[in-house]
């Protein structure tokens, strides 16, 4: 059994066998350690999920970027080739 949704691809197995394991119903997952991604992305349902949607979005576009361009500025040569070579999370070309 292979359990996904909007809380993450969790990958669990269980054999249920009638009246000699538990069902899947008594079972519950661990306590997740972070907000998954695809639930901060599509289906932020609780607040704490759209206040980290708001911290990543912040970081992206005033602290990445931002460092990225000083990066740019600072080293340009070896910026476009780490670039052209590696490529980045937030530019690529």
């Amino acid at each position: 059994l292979l359990e996904s949704g909007t809380l993450g691809t969790k990958a669990n197995v269980q054999v249920v066998l009638p009246h000699k394991t538990q069902s899947y119903g008594d079972s519950q997952d661990p306590p997740e350690e972070s907000i998954p991604l695809c639930t901060l992305k599509h289906f932020p349902h609780a607040i704490e999920h759209t206040i980290e949607w708001a911290r990543d979005l912040f970081q992206q576009l005033f602290a990445d970027s931002p460092q990225e361009v000083n990066s740019f500025l600072s080293e340009s040569a070896s910026y476009l080739a780490k670039v052209t070579t590696e490529g980045t999370g937030t530019s690529q070309l």
